[in-house]
C-alpha cells in the first residue's frame, strides 16, 4: 500500500512541487506503512498506543518548529539547527516526551565525548 501511495502521489507531487512535494509524499507513505503495521500487530497482540505521549511529542515538536520558523532570517541555518536541537533536548527533559529508558538509549547512540552534555540536557 505504501509503495502504491508513494508512486501514485509521488509523480504528480514531484511534477507540481518538486523535491518538497516528493518529501511530503514520502512522509505520507511512511505514515500509511506504519498504520498498516500497527493494525496488523494490534490484530495479533494486545498493543495499546501511547496517545498521551504522542500528543506531547507533537506539541513539543510544533513548539520547536515554530521557534525555528521564527528564527528564520535572523540567524544562519546551522545556528538555528543547533538552537532547535538544544530546545528539543530541553523540551524532552521538562515535558516528559521520552521515558527514562528511551533517554538512556538515546544517550548511548551519540559519541562518548557528547554523552555528558546530552545527559545534562536531558536530565538522566
Amino acid at each position: 500500500m505504501a509503495v502504491f501511495v508513494n508512486i501514485g502521489l509521488g509523480i504528480p507531487f514531484a511534477m507540481m512541487y518538486g523535491a518538497l512535494g516528493m518529501a511530503a509524499v514520502a512522509a505520507i507513505s511512511e505514515l500509511v506503512k506504519s498504520l498498516v503495521v500497527f493494525v496488523l500487530l494490534r490484530m495479533e497482540f494486545g498493543i495499546r498506543y501511547p496517545w498521551r505521549g504522542t500528543f506531547r511529542f507533537l506539541l513539543v515538536g510544533g513548539a520547536v518548529g515554530a521557534g525555528l520558523w521564527w528564527l528564520q532570517g535572523y540567524v544562519p541555518l546551522l545556528v538555528a539547527g543547533g538552537i532547535g536541537l538544544i530546545g528539543w533536548l530541553i523540551a524532552v527533559r521538562y515535558c516528559g516526551v521520552l521515558t527514562g529508558d528511551e533517554i538512556r538509549l538515546l544517550v548511548t547512540l551519540v559519541p562518548e565525548r557528547f554523552q555528558p552534555v546530552l545527559t545534562t540536557l536531558t536530565g538522566t
